[in-house]
């Protein structure tokens, strides 16, 4: 297995500077002078072959595996649980164009809100049938059915409780009845029977509308009050249904708290690196041990552990190899 980088770095920078000790220690202790043209005896170790031999070795690359794994997963589910975060936010943004829940509750906001107008509309014509029976006594001639018609017509136009129009079809619908009903209203004021004065029937209708103001008045606040507050209570709904599809989306995912969850892996990490970091500091010292015995057996002043150019270099890989195998 080669050495990284790292193990040359620093297995340069410690020995270089233990066995520089050595050296210097030598050459105090020396009584002989010397010339300055004698160069230091110097001795090279290949730690490529050397680290290999060392007891904790095999634990230690077991400790680098199971890091290099750690840091593998750390980044398959960082990636899984990114990608899963932007699935759950376009899910959640989603939700506010989703029409279905909005369709549901406007479908029945009409519907409640059709029966009630219907329901105060029957109330609204009972009584004013109730009146133009009581005023058509009071006319000089009789009312044809066609005059009575106008009569209703003419009512219903002008005074009848407004219907209540959420959707652009039910505007329109609303707008063609009522086109239908002036142009009938039309017709019959065109072919209207001359057995009754206009005026007469335009003071009945005085009087009926006049008698059926306050009614009316009464019902379309009844009808707006009743809308508004249904309106209330469907948005209250809509806003409970949409929280539970957000829960359900976010109960789906089970996404982790981004800051516990990268509290936790940077803690795993971390130990697993100081486990790393101490199995290999401790082997990088058993071999500055090693060398700095056999650099005092050998003489040496110096050990490299890469060849250096114009030094005759003596290897020592061997012989601290062999410090392995008598210590067994």
């Amino acid at each position: 297995m080669k050495l990284t980088y790292r193990w040359i770095l620093v297995a340069v920078v410690v020995i270089v500077a233990l066995l520089l000790g050595i050296f210097i220690h030598n050459r105090l202790d020396t009584a002989k002078p010397t010339s300055n043209t004698n160069l230091p005896k110097v001795g090279l170790v290949k730690m490529d072959k050397v680290i290999s031999f060392n007891p904790s070795y095999e634990e230690y690359t077991k400790a680098k595996k199971e890091l290099e794994d750690l840091q593998a997963k750390y980044k398959s589910e960082q990636q899984s649980l990114t990608l899963k975060s932007q699935e759950q936010s376009l899910a959640l943004q989603s939700l506010g164009s989703d029409k279905e829940i909005t369709d549901l509750l406007n479908t029945e906001l009409m519907s409640k809100v059709k029966a009630k107008e219907q329901e105060l509309n029957i109330a609204y014509q009972k009584q004013r049938i109730t009146l133009i029976n009581k005023y058509r006594s009071e006319l000089k001639t009789d009312m044809t059915d066609a005059d009575l018609r106008i009569v209703n017509l003419q009512l219903e136009l002008s005074s009848n409780t407004q219907p209540l129009a959420i959707t652009e079809e039910q505007k329109a619908s609303i707008a063609a009845e009522r086109a239908a009903k002036e142009e009938e209203l039309k017709t019959l004021l065109a072919q209207r029977s001359q057995s009754v004065a206009g005026h007469e029937i335009q003071e009945l209708e005085q009087k009926v509308d006049g008698e059926l103001a306050p009614l009316r008045a009464s019902g379309q606040k009844e009808l707006d009050d009743y809308a508004a507050s249904l309106q209330k209570e469907l948005l209250a709904r809509r806003d409970e249904m949409m929280k539970a599809k957000a829960d359900s989306i976010l109960a789906t995912n089970n996404l982790p708290n981004p800051a516990d969850w990268n509290t936790a892996w940077d803690s795993r990490l971390k130990a697993k690196q100081s486990e790393v970091d101490a199995l290999h500091d401790a082997i990088l010292e058993d071999v500055r041990m090693r060398a700095m015995v056999v650099a005092k057996e050998q003489n040496l002043d110096l050990i490299v552990i890469n060849e250096v150019s114009n030094v005759n270099a003596v290897d020592v890989t061997d012989a601290i190899i062999a410090s392995y195998s008598a210590a067994q």
